[in-house]
């Protein structure tokens, strides 16, 4: 039986595309690199902005590269907010009696799900600074699940990258579910063979209320 439900947060609560690639297009132009793709960017932001830069930018200006991104990243995050339907889902799910947490790579995961009013739907929230490792390593979300007090076979994860379903997959949850509203292209999730895959949040809630059949 499935008691809890972990999420993603970038491009699986809320929609940050575009702004994650107008920032990391406004910091290569600033210093006068050239903007990686898209796919470039969404390959490398599973890990972080930190980690982003790290594989796109020059070695010997990655750090001052990251500083800026982060500084103007503070001022444009003001216009990311949750997809339409995700207060609604997590209501339904909170109130339905699963426990729910976040499992994130963003350092400032916590401080958007208090900003927006979501901080009464989860009882744990992993953000980027939480534990040493990132998904697709388990050690995030296995320290989500210690903290809801649940083995993996009694949770699930929902992001929109691969890492995502490969974190569930290397932690040994009950299920990983694909969604397909955020950062990953539907081919290379489905490359990454998640248990379940939904256009969005509220075919994810049929999912979950039928019993992941």
């Amino acid at each position: 039986m499935i008691k809890a439900i972990l999420f993603d947060l970038d491009g699986t609560i809320h929609d940050s595309r575009a702004v994650v690639f107008d920032c990391v297009e406004k910091t290569f132009s600033t210093f006068g690199f050239a903007v990686p793709t898209k796919a470039a960017i969404v390959a490398e932001v599973y890990a972080g902005s930190e980690h982003l830069f790290s594989r796109l930018a020059p070695a010997e200006h990655a750090p001052e590269m990251l500083a800026h991104f982060r500084d103007i990243y503070k001022i444009e995050q003001s216009k990311i907010v949750p997809y339409q339907s995700a207060q609604k889902v997590l209501s339904q799910l909170h109130a339905d009696g699963y426990k729910l947490g976040v499992v994130s790579s963003a350092r400032a995961a916590e401080q958007f799900i208090h900003a927006h009013g979501l901080a009464d739907f989860f009882d744990v929230i992993v953000g980027g600074n939480t534990t040493k490792m990132h998904k697709p390593h388990p050690e995030p979300v296995h320290f989500a699940l210690k903290s809801l007090g649940f083995p993996p076979e009694q949770a699930v994860i929902v992001g929109d990258l691969p890492a995502d379903i490969e974190a569930g997959r290397n932690a040994g949850l009950r299920a990983s579910i694909a969604i397909a509203h955020g950062f990953g292209a539907r081919h290379t999730l489905e490359q990454s063979k998640p248990d379940y895959f939904v256009d969005g949040l509220d075919e994810l809630y049929d999912l979950i209320s039928e019993g992941l059949k």
